[in-house]
């Protein structure tokens, strides 16, 4: 038996890491160890033994401590409701144009298919704070009478961030069928801020614009007859499975103007951001929550209730997380209950078995990881119909497809 050994089975002392709370660099450590009776000081190990295993536990310390001093990129989510992305100019022809956002996707990165995993804000944003499908964990039903418990051993995601010293707040929309512990937000509120963290502390923040939800596109023939929009009425041109009127043309025009509306608010949010000196150390998303609003979008499980606006912007000082070039788009398929395990992997935090998603960027996503998310036709799956054409398959109706999913293959 060596010293070490030896050492060990006289003093009996079993170190217990009871709790390791790092919280900007505060790290608190709660050991208890206990003797062995019956020991007499003939038995007890010489000092250079001694000596031995004070630096281990000095280096374990310092390793601890080391790590929790990581600096790791602050994380925003800006959120805009009821919009896929056939609204916006930055997709289609004709949209809504939001130069700040537009602004943001010439430094960052636009994925040209993210989707939501439901077409409701309720299920899709149980995807969201999960990272499960919602069929699966009971979530699915949009103004359910009961709010279903999370599955058991996993944590709506922000809790782990907090875990790993991040100060987490949202503002201020949570529509959750999950019941929510106490252990996800520092705050969340209309009044929630990223500035109500420690000094140096990493955050996590969700602000949300309900600017263009479907309650704003509520108007009556008075208001239509004597408000003017900003967006031409007579330049709209209603999507072929709505009816060509005036009445629709109007609320087209309408809603290009609430997206504007949004984005002037986004814009003043980043103003704010970059007066705080937090733009360079920022990974920004901007997204919607599903699609909508108008008939055949909000509510259906079509593409275009699901297909979402989605931009990524990675500073340049946490750009080898990405392996993605910034100013380019990227056909990568990308759904919401990949947004929790990608959030997680951006700040360097384990992400749970229990989770359905997987992180289409940060640490140990490569191109080719990418790549496997990208469907590219081929003699075999050819694409239904051509881009800007409009063709009944199946009873599903697509717009605009340059892209083909191909049929599940039996087993």
């Amino acid at each position: 038996m060596n010293k070490f050994e030896e050492m060990v089975k006289l003093l009996n002392c079993f170190i217990v890491l009871v709790s390791t709370q790092c919280r900007s660099g505060d790290l608190r450590i709660t050991v208890s160890c206990q003797e062995t009776e019956n020991i007499s000081v003939g038995d007890m190990p010489n000092f250079k033994n001694w000596l031995l295993l004070f630096f281990i536990l000095l280096l374990g310390w310092n390793g601890l401590f080391a790590q929790s001093n990581i600096e790791k990129p602050n994380i925003l989510w800006i959120v805009t409701e009821d919009n896929s992305k056939h609204y916006l100019n930055l997709y289609e022809e004709g949209g809504a144009v939001m130069p700040n956002v537009e602004a943001l996707a010439k430094k960052g990165i636009v994925f040209n298919h993210a989707f939501s995993n439901a077409p409701v804000c309720s299920v899709a944003r149980s995807t969201l704070i999960s990272g499960c499908y919602a069929p699966r964990t009971g979530v699915q039903y949009h103004r359910r009478m009961k709010k279903a418990p999370m599955p058991d051993g996993l944590e709506m995601f922000p809790s782990y961030l907090r875990r790993a010293g991040y100060y987490t707040s949202n503002n201020a929309k949570e529509d959750y069928n999950f019941i929510k512990s106490e252990e996800v937000w520092d705050e969340s509120s209309k009044k929630a801020t990223y500035q109500n963290r420690k000094k140096g502390q990493p955050f996590f923040h969700v602000q949300n614009f309900g600017i263009t939800h479907e309650g704003r596109l509520h108007f009556s023939k008075e208001k239509m007859d004597k408000t003017t929009t900003e967006a031409s009425v007579d330049q709209m041109k209603p999507f072929p499975y709505h009816p060509n009127t005036p009445t629709y043309r109007y609320t087209n025009a309408w809603y290009r103007d609430l997206h504007q509306n949004a984005d002037v608010a986004i814009g003043k949010f980043l103003e704010k951001l970059e007066a705080d000196g937090l733009m360079d150390n920022t990974i920004i998303f901007f997204y919607g929550d599903h699609g909508g609003v108008l008939p055949r979008s909000k509510g259906y499980i079509y593409e275009s209730g699901l297909h979402v606006p989605l931009v990524v912007y990675v500073p340049e000082k946490w750009k080898h997380l990405t392996p993605i070039k910034a100013g380019t788009r990227n056909d990568a398929f990308v759904q919401f209950i990949d947004f929790a395990p990608t959030v997680l992997n951006l700040a360097g935090v384990d992400i749970p078995s229990q989770m359905d998603g997987k992180p289409f960027l940060g640490k140990g996503v490569s191109s080719a990881d990418l790549a496997k998310r990208t469907v590219i036709p081929n003699k075999e799956n050819k694409c239904f119909f051509k881009k800007s054409q409009i063709k009944l398959s199946n009873s599903l109706l697509f717009r605009n497809c340059d892209w083909i999913i191909p049929a599940l293959k039996r087993a």
